[in-house]
């Protein structure tokens, strides 16, 4: 930049000399025609050409500036190209941070969410309908944040070899931590601790749900977070015989628990039939618009044997203490879901 304001300053010096130049020489012809030393037809000539020649030196001048700022972009744009070459990570925003390392072999992509919620409603709302004691006329407001949430995921080395872990500031929980081998679609590995595969609408991130929060009935119907290995794949994509299935064992404890309550492991298997060749995705509503309609039919079992009878997020007990033995349905505090 120093050197085109160095260069326009030139430029206009030049002009100035030139214009001074042009202006003493029409004050000349001008004397020359009043002193009768030539006509009007050499002087209206003479004063044309000064015109023109003071034309051609402006557009000269900003013909020069123009090339020189042009020079100078094109070293800047240089210059810039070379350090972000010489820098080993690059940072762009794509529905989140996203860093790469240039030689495409590392990414890491930061996401967060943040979820508030009000509410005016009466003291017995939320509790079990079973308890009478909470039921009553008296009114409760409340403000909270129900979800505020940091997300990082990528790959590191190959572009199959997948990470992804969440972690909730409101509940002080670490959520998911898994790694993919994901080199074949039709063959993926995952291990660590996530929403396995059971209930859709559990396994739908809250951040893509239809209402503001899941069913009254999805704790019955959940198995929420567990830590354990999976095997799962697509299967002729694009086809009407369009198959994802999931295979996998848990401890079967549930969130951010190391050790299985018992030597019996939760065993899951899930199969979906995409039947008209399209992937459907885990959420709630297709707020992008599919051009096409998409449809799947879906069919999950699993095998527990254990002292709670649900998961939840908060991984606080609901263990069936004291709960008799049916037909041998219970075998000493331990329910078999």
């Amino acid at each position: 930049m120093r050197g085109t304001s160095i260069v326009t300053g030139l430029c206009v010096i030049g002009l100035g000399l030139f214009t001074l130049a042009s202006s003493a020489q029409a004050a000349l012809e001008d004397i020359l025609y009043e002193k009768g030393l030539i006509t009007k037809d050499e002087w209206v000539r003479s004063k044309a050409e000064s015109e023109k020649a003071v034309e051609e030196e402006h557009q000269k001048r900003d013909t020069a500036i123009e090339e020189e700022h042009k020079k100078v972009e094109k070293a800047l744009e240089e210059e810039h190209k070379k350090i972000d070459q010489e820098f080993p990570i690059s940072l762009r925003y794509k529905d989140g941070f996203d860093l790469q390392t240039r030689d495409g072999k590392f990414e890491m992509q930061i996401q967060g969410r943040l979820q508030l919620r009000y509410s005016y409603d009466q003291e017995g709302d939320g509790f079990k309908p079973q308890d009478s004691t909470v039921f009553d006329d008296k009114d409760v407001s409340s403000f909270r944040v129900r979800r505020a949430r940091i997300k990082i995921g990528g790959h590191g080395y190959w572009p199959w070899l997948k990470y992804y872990a969440e972690y909730d500031w409101v509940s002080n929980t670490m959520l998911d931590y898994r790694l993919d081998i994901a080199k074949f679609k039709w063959a993926t590995l995952r291990v660590g601790q996530w929403k396995i595969d059971y209930n859709r609408e559990r396994v739908d991130s809250s951040g893509a749900q239809q209402f503001v929060d899941r069913s009254i009935v999805n704790n019955s119907f959940t198995l929420d977070r567990q830590i354990g290995v999976r095997l799962g794949g697509h299967l002729f994509e694009g086809t009407p015989g369009y198959f994802v299935y999931n295979i996998g064992v848990f401890t079967g404890s549930g969130i951010n628990q190391t050790h299985n309550d018992d030597k019996h492991m939760l065993y899951l298997g899930r199969i979906q039939w995409n039947f008209l060749g399209r992937d459907v995705p885990f959420s709630q509503s297709d707020v992008d618009y599919s051009e096409l309609p998409i449809g799947s039919i879906a069919f999950a079992g699993a095998h527990n044997i254990t002292d709670r009878f649900r998961f939840p997020t908060d991984s606080r007990a609901s263990t069936v203490d004291g709960v008799s033995v049916v037909d041998g349905r219970f075998e000493i505090n331990q329910g078999e879901i």
